[in-house]
Protein backbone atom coordinates (compact mmCIF):
# COMPACT_ATOMS: atom_id res chain seq x y z
CA UNK A 1 0.00 0.00 0.00
CA UNK A 2 1.27 3.34 -0.73
CA UNK A 3 -0.24 6.58 0.67
CA UNK A 4 1.02 9.63 -0.52
CA UNK A 5 0.30 12.95 1.31
CA UNK A 6 -0.36 15.84 -1.25
CA UNK A 7 -0.90 19.66 -0.40
CA UNK A 8 -3.78 19.91 -3.01
CA UNK A 9 -6.26 16.95 -3.95
CA UNK A 10 -5.09 16.27 -7.51
CA UNK A 11 -7.57 17.22 -10.36
CA UNK A 12 -7.23 13.91 -12.28
CA UNK A 13 -5.92 10.73 -12.24
CA UNK A 14 -3.60 8.87 -14.96
CA UNK A 15 -2.61 4.91 -14.75
CA UNK A 16 -0.07 3.14 -16.54
CA UNK A 17 -0.98 -0.15 -17.59
CA UNK A 18 2.43 -2.56 -17.84
CA UNK A 19 2.30 -5.54 -20.79
CA UNK A 20 4.58 -8.59 -20.90
CA UNK A 21 4.34 -8.68 -24.83
CA UNK A 22 4.51 -6.30 -27.39
CA UNK A 23 2.63 -5.75 -31.00
CA UNK A 24 1.54 -9.25 -32.24
CA UNK A 25 2.14 -11.06 -29.42
CA UNK A 26 -0.78 -9.80 -27.45
CA UNK A 27 -3.91 -11.27 -28.24
CA UNK A 28 -6.48 -9.49 -29.08
CA UNK A 29 -9.19 -10.60 -26.79
CA UNK A 30 -7.23 -9.22 -24.01
CA UNK A 31 -6.64 -5.94 -25.34
CA UNK A 32 -10.90 -5.79 -26.21
CA UNK A 33 -11.21 -7.09 -22.22
CA UNK A 34 -8.80 -4.46 -20.66
CA UNK A 35 -10.36 -1.34 -22.95
CA UNK A 36 -13.98 -2.74 -21.36
CA UNK A 37 -12.97 -3.24 -18.22
CA UNK A 38 -11.31 0.60 -18.21
CA UNK A 39 -14.50 2.54 -19.46
CA UNK A 40 -17.33 0.46 -17.79
CA UNK A 41 -17.72 2.73 -14.69
CA UNK A 42 -16.65 6.15 -13.53
CA UNK A 43 -14.17 5.09 -10.26
CA UNK A 44 -15.05 7.46 -7.31
CA UNK A 45 -12.19 9.37 -6.19
CA UNK A 46 -12.17 9.34 -2.21
CA UNK A 47 -11.42 5.36 -3.16
CA UNK A 48 -8.05 6.27 -4.98
CA UNK A 49 -6.43 9.36 -3.11
CA UNK A 50 -4.99 9.27 0.41
CA UNK A 51 -7.11 9.20 3.54
CA UNK A 52 -6.69 13.17 3.93
CA UNK A 53 -9.30 13.20 0.87
CA UNK A 54 -11.83 10.89 1.87
CA UNK A 55 -14.21 13.61 1.84
CA UNK A 56 -13.60 13.74 -2.33
CA UNK A 57 -17.08 12.97 -3.74
CA UNK A 58 -15.92 13.26 -7.13
CA UNK A 59 -16.72 10.56 -9.82
CA UNK A 60 -13.87 10.26 -12.26
CA UNK A 61 -14.21 9.01 -15.52
CA UNK A 62 -12.54 7.99 -18.53
CA UNK A 63 -11.16 11.10 -20.22
CA UNK A 64 -8.72 9.94 -22.77
CA UNK A 65 -5.81 6.21 -23.47
CA UNK A 66 -2.45 6.84 -24.87
CA UNK A 67 -1.58 3.42 -27.16
CA UNK A 68 1.39 2.59 -28.48
CA UNK A 69 1.62 0.41 -31.97
CA UNK A 70 3.85 0.05 -34.51
CA UNK A 71 6.69 1.80 -32.15
CA UNK A 72 4.78 4.80 -31.54
CA UNK A 73 2.34 6.60 -28.91
CA UNK A 74 -1.18 8.11 -30.01
CA UNK A 75 -4.42 8.76 -28.24
CA UNK A 76 -7.91 8.46 -27.59
CA UNK A 77 -10.05 11.55 -26.31
CA UNK A 78 -13.14 11.92 -25.09
CA UNK A 79 -15.09 14.58 -26.35
CA UNK A 80 -14.96 17.63 -23.68
CA UNK A 81 -18.64 17.88 -23.33
CA UNK A 82 -18.13 14.23 -21.48
CA UNK A 83 -20.25 12.57 -24.62
CA UNK A 84 -19.24 9.34 -25.54
CA UNK A 85 -17.88 10.59 -28.51
CA UNK A 86 -14.29 9.47 -29.64
CA UNK A 87 -10.74 10.94 -31.40
CA UNK A 88 -8.00 9.14 -32.42
CA UNK A 89 -4.95 11.85 -32.46
CA UNK A 90 -1.57 10.35 -33.96
CA UNK A 91 0.82 12.84 -34.46
CA UNK A 92 -0.47 15.65 -36.69
CA UNK A 93 -3.98 14.56 -37.78
CA UNK A 94 -7.12 13.94 -35.78
CA UNK A 95 -10.24 11.21 -36.98
CA UNK A 96 -13.64 10.98 -35.29
CA UNK A 97 -14.03 7.31 -34.10
CA UNK A 98 -17.63 7.57 -32.72
CA UNK A 99 -18.37 6.35 -29.31
CA UNK A 100 -16.07 3.96 -27.11
CA UNK A 101 -17.01 0.36 -28.69
CA UNK A 102 -15.60 2.06 -32.04
CA UNK A 103 -12.26 2.50 -29.55
CA UNK A 104 -12.27 -0.88 -28.63
CA UNK A 105 -12.71 -2.07 -31.97
CA UNK A 106 -9.55 0.41 -33.23
CA UNK A 107 -8.09 -1.25 -30.15
CA UNK A 108 -8.50 -4.94 -30.79
CA UNK A 109 -7.93 -4.73 -34.41
CA UNK A 110 -4.60 -3.15 -34.36
CA UNK A 111 -3.83 -4.43 -31.58
CA UNK A 112 -3.37 -1.32 -30.30
CA UNK A 113 -2.01 -1.13 -26.56
CA UNK A 114 -3.53 0.57 -23.69
CA UNK A 115 -0.72 2.55 -21.93
CA UNK A 116 -1.61 5.09 -19.95
CA UNK A 117 -5.24 5.67 -18.73
CA UNK A 118 -6.55 9.39 -17.90
CA UNK A 119 -9.13 9.83 -15.65
CA UNK A 120 -10.44 13.17 -14.59
CA UNK A 121 -14.47 14.49 -12.88
CA UNK A 122 -17.01 15.79 -15.05
CA UNK A 123 -18.84 18.70 -13.78
CA UNK A 124 -22.01 20.05 -14.66
CA UNK A 125 -22.25 23.31 -16.81
CA UNK A 126 -25.55 25.07 -16.61
CA UNK A 127 -24.97 26.29 -19.62
CA UNK A 128 -23.52 23.49 -21.33
CA UNK A 129 -24.02 20.33 -19.60
CA UNK A 130 -21.79 18.08 -18.13
CA UNK A 131 -17.73 18.77 -19.10
CA UNK A 132 -14.84 18.71 -18.29
CA UNK A 133 -13.41 22.24 -16.73
CA UNK A 134 -10.13 23.34 -15.69
CA UNK A 135 -10.45 24.49 -12.12
CA UNK A 136 -8.24 27.62 -10.46
CA UNK A 137 -7.31 25.72 -7.76
CA UNK A 138 -5.67 23.00 -9.46
CA UNK A 139 -7.84 20.50 -8.48
CA UNK A 140 -11.73 19.84 -7.88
Amino acid sequence: KVDMHLLKRPRALVLSVGWFATGEDVDADEVASLCRFVERESIEASSVFSASARKDQRLLDLLAIVVFKDAHYTAFVRSADGEDAWTYHDRRSTVAVGDFEAVVTRCRDGPMLPYLLFYDALIADPERGLRYVRCDDGGL
